[in-house]
């Protein structure tokens, strides 16, 4: 009998005042109480008060086992403990930060092969702002781009610009309140508050765009 195996994603704007609720969603599907998370950051001083924040979430949904992951020093390549703990994770998250840091550290060494690999065969990923644009660049959802804290930011031009740069279907704009839940790369829940924009590309600098509200669904087929 074969096993249909379901690909979790879980792509938030930012850890705003619903993030607490919303990261319920994440730490179910990683096993909830047995759960084993893997908090990949981009290090540098300061990581521990990040770790602490949250720790403190994902405590409150039943999750104790929670690892950071950081490179050493001033390096951009995980050491090999910290790749084992990747490897037996039952769930990623990634933080924020600066994007640049995350691609160097998460995507152009062993550790993206590890990531996409534990994603393909059912381990749930979630990313906060720079860790949802990593998502895009390690391509575990195709042919999008997209741009955390959106309206918030004004980043309209900036999304529309990329998606015509870079030839994409779909450019998704995510305000900072929003968690879209996306099963199998086309199933898409919006959850959390505020709005979330879809921009498809039909043409030369041409678009649709719809505005989803929180309870929302579509597929991104």
């Amino acid at each position: 009998m074969t096993v249909q195996i379901s690909r979790k994603l879980f792509l938030y704007g930012d850890s705003g005042k619903d993030f607490t609720k919303t990261a319920g969603l994440f730490t179910h599907a990683a096993g909830k109480e047995s759960a084993r998370i893997v908090l990949l950051m981009q290090g540098e001083a300061g990581w521990q008060k990040f770790y602490q924040k949250f720790q403190q979430i994902f405590e409150t949904h039943g999750v104790t086992n929670i690892t950071p992951i950081f490179p050493k020093g001033t390096s951009l390549y995980l050491d090999s403990d910290s790749l084992a703990r990747i490897d037996e994770a039952t769930g990623i998250f990634v933080c924020g930060g600066y994007p640049y840091r995350y691609i160097k550290i998460y995507s152009e060494n062993e550790s993206s092969e590890l990531i996409k690999k534990a994603y393909y065969s059912g381990i749930p990923y979630a990313g906060i702002s720079a860790g949802a644009i990593l998502a895009m660049r390690l391509e575990l959802l195709k042919n999008c781009c997209l741009k955390p804290h959106f309206s918030e930011k004004n980043r309209f031009g900036e999304l529309l610009n990329k998606l015509e740069k870079d030839k994409h279907r779909f450019a998704l704009g995510l305000d900072s309140g929003i968690c879209l839940q996306i099963i199998d790369e086309s199933d898409v829940t919006v959850c959390g508050s505020g709005k979330f924009y879809l921009f498809e590309h039909i043409g030369n600098k041409e678009y649709n765009l719809k505005i989803f509200n929180p309870g929302d669904t579509f597929s991104l087929k």
